[in-house]
């Protein structure tokens, strides 16, 4: 009799620990059956309260160990509609949701959500996938935040209240904006004084990495999401003393700003401003074939690039990284020229294998080498497991799919093997 009284006792305790953070009433009152039920009912009436939806800032691997990502999630009528910064800011996923109850709360997507479920999607070589949950336990609740805890992974994370005028779409593209204008390298200043370490930030990985210069302070690793104003960790980082979560993006200093301390940007050697890369230029690729490129700037940090190919004139999209001082080219839709094609996917290729790759943001980075005197292609690394080293054009049909051709072999326009380089 003994040990089952203490087993409730201990069962009891577990869940009062767990249900006061959603109702700090008379726990007596009414059974842990209705007390939940209660909470539950709460919670959905509290994630459907927000009219412009939920922004999550969302942390993948255990222990913190992956990246961090800025999701917005709207609760209607038993559906969430989600955006996030993995996908194009436009597209808004729509499937189930719901709150469970387990030993507390849970909020669930149990229909596929494209957007929800892309970060648990399990891989042939990767059966955790990028280890993102989709099941999430409701810690605690206030009006305009929800405090979560991935049911696999285990990492806490925040959902507050997105304001009522901002539009999902603004905030993605804003948030895209401080991660183009951010360096990849950074100093340690406390006080404006000398350097006690050195900062990695990697837009890939989602992650930061500190170095303290000759001990000044432990070493230390995170990952991070974008704000609209710079970047925020899941815990703070000790930098000889000084406790930091979030900084602030100093544009007109080059410098990342938390109270005291700086992490003040550090520019590469072969950086170029924006306005370099205006103008024209000659493409080397195949080894010694050239074509002609017309860079022309297109609002914020895109420029249009015109190319003619085959007797046909293509634009194409290139990007100005702020922080390496460089461009991106990328695969994307473009236009057809001939009207054959409803859009042609400008793909990124390793002509050596005969392979294309689908990866979001595969493709090139084009930086200025000095010792040359020309900008060199170089493979981004998000062509998964393919080196880059081409370009393939392939046409679309008017449901947005690869065409193909009477044979049945995908609809190739041209290629452009080999980029090399380009010159002025």
């Amino acid at each position: 009799m003994k040990k089952i009284f203490i087993n409730i006792l201990l069962a009891t305790v577990a869940f009062v620990l767990q249900s006061c953070l959603h109702d700090n009433q008379d726990f007596f009152g009414a059974s842990p059956a209705e007390r939940l039920d209660k909470a539950v009912a709460e919670d959905k009436a509290l994630l459907e309260s927000a009219t412009n939806g939920w922004l999550l800032q969302f942390y993948t691997g255990k222990e913190y160990s992956k990246a961090g990502y800025n999701f917005l999630l709207k609760f209607k009528d038993g559906k969430a509609y989600v955006s996030a910064e993995i996908a194009p800011s436009d597209v808004v996923s729509e499937s189930k949701y719901d709150v469970t109850q387990e030993r507390g709360p849970v909020l669930t997507f149990p229909t596929h959500n494209v957007i929800m479920h892309h970060l648990a999607q399990a891989y042939q070589r990767n059966v955790d996938g990028l280890q993102g949950d989709y099941e999430f336990v409701i810690m605690k609740t206030t009006q305009d935040s929800i405090y979560l805890r991935g049911k696999k992974w285990g990492n806490d994370m925040i959902m507050t209240r997105m304001p009522s005028d901002m539009q999902w779409k603004t905030y993605l593209d804003s948030i895209n904006t401080i991660k183009e204008n951010l360096f990849s390298n950074y100093r340690v200043v406390i006080n404006n004084t000398d350097t006690i370490g050195t900062v990695e930030l990697d837009p890939d990985k989602g992650r930061v990495a500190f170095t303290g210069k000759n001990g000044s302070f432990a070493d230390d690793e995170k990952p991070f999401c974008y704000t609209l104003s710079g970047i925020v960790m899941p815990t703070s980082v000790d930098l000889k003393g000084q406790k930091a979560t979030a900084f602030t993006w100093d544009a007109a200093n080059n410098a990342l700003v938390s109270g005291n301390v700086k992490l003040v940007g550090v520019i590469p050697e072969n950086y170029q401003p924006k306005t370099f890369w205006e103008g024209d230029w000659t493409i080397t690729y195949n080894s010694t074939r050239t074509l002609s490129l017309k860079v022309t700037p297109a609002g914020g940090n895109k420029f249009n690039g015109e190319f003619v190919l085959g007797g046909k004139t293509y634009n194409v999209v290139l990007k100005y990284n702020t922080g390496k001082g460089c461009l991106t080219l990328v695969s994307q839709d473009i236009d057809d020229p001939s009207k054959t094609y409803s859009k042609i996917w400008f793909g990124a290729a390793d002509m050596k294998q005969g392979k294309v790759t689908f990866e979001d943001g595969a493709g090139f980075d084009i930086t200025w080498d000095k010792a040359t005197n020309k900008a060199l292609f170089t493979d981004n690394g998000k062509g998964g497991t393919i080196s880059i080293n081409s370009f393939v054009l392939i046409g679309k049909d008017a449901k947005g799919e690869l065409a193909r051709d009477s044979d049945g072999y995908l609809a190739t326009v041209a290629i452009l093997r080999y980029l090399s380089s380009m010159k002025k």
